[in-house]
């Protein structure tokens, strides 16, 4: 096997490394202009796409999870302190009518 060849290989994982790290990328953490522009620069251009969604597309960090959709918002009167804090007003309430 040449240089050319392992160069060839090379450069053509990263191309497919770069397509699919594009199209698995979600479209609110693109850092330099819309995904789908990204895809169509990358999917034209093999080597200079892929470089340049390496370096200024990608996001910066890894996401593991979708920081976006936060967990359940829990309203006030749903947690355990607001039944002992309305039991309380009750029994307030009790003892000053009686």
């Amino acid at each position: 096997m040449g240089l050319s060849t392992l160069a060839t290989f090379s450069f053509l994982a990263l191309w497919v490394a770069a397509m699919y790290d594009v199209y698995r990328t979600d479209h609110r953490f693109v850092r330099q202009g819309p995904k789908w522009c990204w895809l169509i620069f990358v999917a034209t251009l093999p080597i200079l796409g892929a470089l340049g969604w390496m370096l200024f597309g990608r996001p910066r960090f890894l996401v593991t999870r979708d920081p976006i959709a936060h967990e359940a918002v829990v309203g006030v009167e749903d947690t355990p302190e607001w039944d002992r804090f309305v039991a309380s007003l009750a029994a307030d309430r009790a003892n000053r009518l009686d």
